[in-house]
Formats: structure tokens, sequence, C-alpha cells
């Protein structure tokens, strides 16, 4: 099974080399791109790459776009752009090669594999995207991939969510590239999470760290598992880590690519001319200790869609492995790897060696009770 569709939309925005609080001069091809993101579009010619062993390649072609007019499929080497070898560039430099104004032409070598190269041109034009691709699987499964997080994305999902009320559970494929705007981000992770949820970090150019808090009185329970790997990064990485913060879901997969997250506006100069004002950066822990997302369930290739889903499956109907042991330390430092089972008033139950053992909160640490207040939330 093959589900490989989806846009990075803001990847060519470029991280500064330092946090300013003054606005920088922005490429201004970039802050187009930005803006059409925004707008549910993109100019381009309909192609979705990686770099994979020194070559880059299509991994998605999206119906009626020009590239899949010109027979492009997924798989296919573009060895040449506009004459230039592609071997051993960067994705962001391909990526940059294909973008140009409406109704302009590009020179692409496309190889198909074990096939002859093709010389193709291609136009470039308007691409209408959707934030978000859904599945109905077998079993009363959905399927979701969040594309990027935009105005619509919040009730798109709910929308979906509400014509299933009947689902038994939902796989979340953050496996590609997922960009967009924290704060609708941060309203569908609400959903799912009761009052008061911490999300994530964010530091601010001047220091100062503050947290983002969402959630739900009433939240919503359906049980859910994660999909991710080395390409979940940026908006991907923040919304996997606030549900396995959280205890809300399992995440499945390998571990994500840990780049730094840029908090930053888009500000309109007097004489027109656009800029990037550089607000912060958003982090996964307050203090910089973790930088990416450790799946619970680890898989020797997170690529394999069948690999992936067959195990999300069997996570949802109880076919998995037991969940992963934490961390729990006292109020003198000693630290043992138990698994969260319950709370129990002032205490938590936890299984350690095939046992439950009850620890006071007397004895714990402050983050641990915490932690254990956490999944007492999510399991209820």
């Amino acid at each position: 099974m093959k589900i490989l569709l989806f846009f990075s939309l803001l990847a060519t925005v470029p991280s500064p080399a330092s946090a300013q609080n003054d606005p920088q001069p922005a490429d201004a091809d970039a802050v187009a791109r930005a803006l059409q993101s925004l707008e549910g579009y993109i100019i381009g010619v309909g192609m979705v790459l990686e770099e994979k062993d020194g070559s880059i390649r299509a991994v998605g072609v999206p119906e009626g776009g020009p590239a899949d007019r010109a027979g492009i499929r997924p798989d296919w080497e573009i060895a040449r752009i506009n004459s230039i070898s592609t071997k051993g560039m960067a994705l962001a430099d391909a990526m940059k090669l294909l973008r140009g104004e409406a109704g302009s032409e590009v020179r692409i070598e496309a190889i198909p594999p074990a096939g002859q190269p093709r010389q193709l041109t291609l136009t470039r034009e308007k691409i209408l995207l959707s934030p978000m691709e859904t599945r109905r699987l077998d079993g009363g499964i959905l399927w979701l991939r969040p594309n990027f997080f935009d105005r619509m994305t919040p009730g798109e999902i709910l929308s979906f969510l509400q014509e299933n009320e009947a689902a038994k559970g939902a796989i979340i494929d953050l496996r590609k590239e997922s960009y967009g705007a924290t704060d609708p981000m941060a309203e569908v992770l609400g959903m799912f999470l009761p009052a008061d949820s911490v999300l994530w970090f964010t530091r601010e150019t001047n220091g100062n760290t503050w947290e983002w808090k969402r959630g739900a009185a009433t939240p919503n329970r359906l049980p859910f598992v994660l999909l991710v790997g080395p390409a979940t990064s940026h908006s991907g990485e923040l919304f996997a880590s606030a549900l396995q913060r959280n205890g809300r879901a399992r995440v499945i997969g390998a571990p994500t690519a840990g780049i730094p997250k840029q908090m930053r506006d888009v500000v309109k100069g007097d004489a027109g001319n656009q800029t990037f004002r550089n607000r912060g950066t958003h982090l996964l822990e307050r203090d910089d200790r973790i930088t990416n997302v450790t799946p619970d369930i680890l898989l020797p290739d997170p690529a394999d869609d069948d690999v992936c889903l067959t195990k999300a499956l069997a996570v949802l109907t109880g076919n998995a492995t037991p969940p992963k042991p934490l961390p729990w330390t006292s109020t003198d430092g000693r630290t043992i790897q138990a698994v969260f089972v319950r709370l129990e008033n002032d205490a938590v139950v936890v299984l350690k060696d095939g046992k439950e053992s009850t620890i006071p909160f007397a004895r714990l640490s402050p983050a641990s009770i915490e932690q254990a207040k956490r999944l007492n939330a999510a399991q209820n």
C-alpha cells in the first residue's frame, strides 16, 4: 500500500544564522511561497522530491499536475533540471531550481527505474493544495496525513471525525514533512488533550521561555497512533512531541529529524518590501535536552508502508508490544524505569518486572508527579 502524496510548503524559508528581533531581509521567493501556502496553493510543477543515495527522486506526483501530465511517476530519478546535474545536490537546491513564475518553463531529465532518460519540458502553474489526506481502512480504522496546518485544518479534521463517529481508532501519518502555522496546529491538538496540556515551549529572542497550552474540558477519546520517521520535522515534530509528552498516543517509526523550528512573522514594509521578523524558536522541551522525537516502537524501515501500517493496526487492536517504560525519579535523585498503570489518591501505580508497585507522591520528584498526572488525564 503506497501513500506518498504530500507537499513541503515552507521548507524553502531560510532559517536564520542567529535569531534577531529586528526584521531580517527575506528572499522574495521564499516569502511568496510562504504566503501562497497559507492561501492553499503553490506555483510549481506538481512533483514531490526526496534526496536518496546522492540522487533526487520523485516520491509523489499529484494527479493532473504538470509532472503527472508529462508521465513522471514516483521513484523516477530527476537527473537534471535546466541542464544542471542533480547528482549530490541538496534537496533544497533542487526544489529551488524547480520554482518560478506561473507560465514559465523548466527542462527536466527524468529517468524511470530500469529505463532510458527522458527529456521533458514542464510549464509551472498554480497547484491547489489540500491540507489533509484521509482514508478509511478496514476494521473501522481511519488514516490521516496533515500535509500542512492552516486555518482550514482544524475544521477538516473535526468534520472527518464527525463523519466517522463509529471509528475504532485512527493512524496519523507524519512521516513526511509538514509545515504551517502553529495556532491551527495547537487547535487540532486541543481537540485530543485535557485542558491546559503543555504542547511545547517557545524561547523568544530576548531569552524569555513560555509554554504553549491547549486542551478541552471533554477531549476526543478516539484511540490513535502516530507514524514518524527521519523526514518528520518542523510542525510534524511539534505535533508528535505534544501528543507523546501527554501520553495521548503511541509513536511508531524512527527518530525524527530534530530540525530547529523558528517562530517568525512575515512583515510588509512601507515601501512594499517583505521581510521576516524572527521572534524566537519553538522547543520540544524547555531546557533543550530533547531536540527530536524518539518513537515508543522503533521500526527498521519507517518508509515501508506495509510494515508501518501493520504495526499501527496491531497497536490499535491490542495485538502489539507492551507500553514503553518511563523514567520515575525519587526526591533523592534515584530513577527507575516502569510502565504507568494508574493514579491512586496521592500515589502512582507503576508496573516493573511484571509486578505493580505504588509510589507515594511524597517520594517522587515534581517532574515525575507531573508526568503521572498527565498520563492519568490522557487515560480518563
